[in-house]
């Protein structure tokens, strides 16, 4: 029975195997086709069951691939189970796929946009910002321009929308994305029609320079009706006049712009305008020009009082707007009957490779468990032997100090020949003897701590006072005049002073003082500046100034 189980097994696995090498060459074809046909891709990408992928990378990149193909079709994100797949494998890899990562955090993103969650999709544009590489032009644009997109939906944002679309348009200028640098110069020259028109002129400028054909000249002139549709929406007619006038400048004739301009007319009561603009719309001819033909309409009667023409305008507006709704919403319905279709045919697909998907998932987990295992163990051991290797350097150096003091001792013992300084041999006699002392209970103290392991990782260290008062003798009698200098400062700062004398290491220091990295390091910045009378900040640098001056 045993044997029958591990052969079944082992089948299991090597049928896993050659399934999974005969679709990962498949999802890489499907890569390439979503820039040129991203319906396409997403009908193929969903006729492939997630159940049949036995490989977690395969399964990560599947799903971020059909994500990239909804989103790039616009069909619209309903929840973010695809991404989150993707996000968790290749974001957790960090030494795998690069492009993989970056993109995962990308459209984690787009899809908390789709679904109205703007902080959630700012921290994860965010998030792709830090991991993006400096010289990944394309994708830092991509991402800047996103963020600044949503800063412009917020008006007291729209300080940060400038300076996102600023380094999106940096990026996208070196990464020679005409398309996507124009859009940044519109949506810039849009941002400061209201608050600064010169430099408004200046972007909008640079983005007809930029445009050297009838299809970037049309691009413009989308993005501007586009906003200028977006502030009638909002009552902002001032910043939607602007935008119409703008691409009626740039020679669009379309309905649209003489639309949007004669409707921002009539918002500001400006009738004589919107008169003259509602006169040169051409005849519409399909139901969106329709609906903004009466709508102008509608707008010009209610500015010039004349209810009656209002309501019938506004009325036909509506009936053509519910018109397109119900078309699009009889559409939407056609296509999730031909995908319940499809997901009716992929299910019998599906059932058939469940226990191979379970057991696969059930391998998957040992091996990702293991393997987190291992990298915490060896993570634990080299930060063990780090840990170690600095406290034999600290009690290293701190015996090379001792023999320093020998040596000097030497010295006071061949000065006692002298008569006439007799007085003076015997008081730095005395000192020496001090220091030495003071240096014994110095050395045992750090002994005590790195026998004591278990209280350092905890960061439960208490040094007695004697300690401290033996550590400010043996320093005293080096750095006298930089103690007495530096009376103002705190207890912890006085004593982290003289810890950085003896070039106790920064991690040793916040341990011994009990306070944490950050804390030392604005102690040591204190220090510095009150020792070096403000000449520098760097702890070294001041030490290293005091002994020169010394020395001198």
């Amino acid at each position: 029975m045993k044997k029958t189980i591990v052969f079944a097994l082992t089948l299991l696995l090597l049928i896993g195997c050659r399934h999974n090498r005969a679709v990962s060459p498949r999802l890489v074809e499907l890569d390439s086709l979503i820039a040129v046909a991203p319906d396409s891709a997403a009908d193929l990408l969903e006729a492939i069951p997630a159940a049949s992928l036995l490989d977690p990378e395969d399964r990560a990149y599947h799903a971020l691939l059909l994500t990239q193909a909804k989103y790039k079709a616009y069909i619209p994100a309903t929840s973010d189970s695809d991404i989150n797949i993707a996000v968790d494998y290749f974001v957790a890899k960090k030494d795998g796929n690069y492009d993989r990562r970056i993109r995962s955090l990308i459209y984690k993103g787009c899809v908390m946009t789709e679904l109205n969650q703007p902080d959630s999709a700012m921290y994860w544009f965010k998030s792709a910002e830090t991991a993006a590489r400096p010289d990944d032009h394309a994708n830092l644009g991509y991402i800047n321009y996103r963020m600044g997109e949503l800063c412009m939906d917020e008006h007291e944002f729209a300080l940060e929308s400038i300076r996102y679309l600023s380094s999106a348009l940096e990026h996208f200028s070196c990464s020679h994305n005409t398309e996507f640098e124009l859009s940044c110069l519109v949506r810039l020259g849009s941002l400061y029609l209201l608050t600064d028109k010169t430099k408004a002129n200046i972007y909008f400028h640079k983005a007809s320079q930029l445009s050297q054909s009838d299809c970037d000249s049309i691009f413009i002139t989308d993005i501007l009706l586009h906003c200028a549709i977006k502030a009638i929406d909002e009552s902002d007619y001032l910043l939607a006049k602007e935008l119409s006038l703008r691409a009626i400048e740039m020679k669009d004739s379309s309905l649209t712009a003489f639309a949007s301009a004669s409707i921002s007319y009539s918002g500001l009561h400006q009738k004589d305008s919107a008169r003259f603009f509602l006169k040169l719309m051409p005849n519409p001819t399909n139901r969106v020009d329709a609906m903004l033909c009466h709508q102008a309409h509608a707008e010009l009667s209610r500015a010039l009082n004349n209810m009656e023409d209002y309501v019938f305008h506004n009325d036909l507006a509506g009936r053509i707007s519910d018109t397109i709704f119900m078309e699009s919403q009889q559409a939407e319905i056609k296509e999730i009957e031909q995908k319940y279709e499809n997901q009716v045919l992929t299910e019998k697909i599906k059932t058939s490779h469940v226990w191979l998907g379970l057991i696969s998932a059930v391998l998957a987990i040992v091996i990702m468990s293991a393997s987190m295992l291992v990298y915490k163990l060896r993570n634990q051991s080299k930060e063990r032997y780090l840990t170690e290797t600095r406290f034999q350097q600290t009690i290293g150096q701190l015996s090379d100090l001792r023999q320093v003091i020998t040596q000097k001792e030497q010295e006071i013992n061949l000065l006692k020949q002298d008569t006439s300084s007799k007085e003076q041999l015997k008081s730095r006699l005395q000192s020496s003897d001090t220091r030495l002392r003071c240096l014994d209970d110095i050395i045992q103290g750090f002994h005590l701590l790195q026998q004591d392991r278990t209280t350092v990782k905890k960061r439960k260290v208490a040094m007695s006072t004697s300690f401290w008062q033996n550590l400010e003798l043996c320093v005293r009698s080096s750095f006298g005049k930089l103690l007495d200098s530096s009376k103002d400062l705190s207890e912890k700062e006085q004593k982290l002073l003289y810890l950085c004398c003896l070039n106790v290491p920064i991690e040793l220091c916040a341990i011994m003082l009990d306070v944490s990295l950050k804390t030392v390091q604005n102690y040591r910045t204190n220090i510095a500046k009150m020792i070096s009378a403000h000449q520098t900040s760097n702890l070294e640098s001041a030490l290293d100034m005091f002994r020169n001056h010394h020395e001198e």
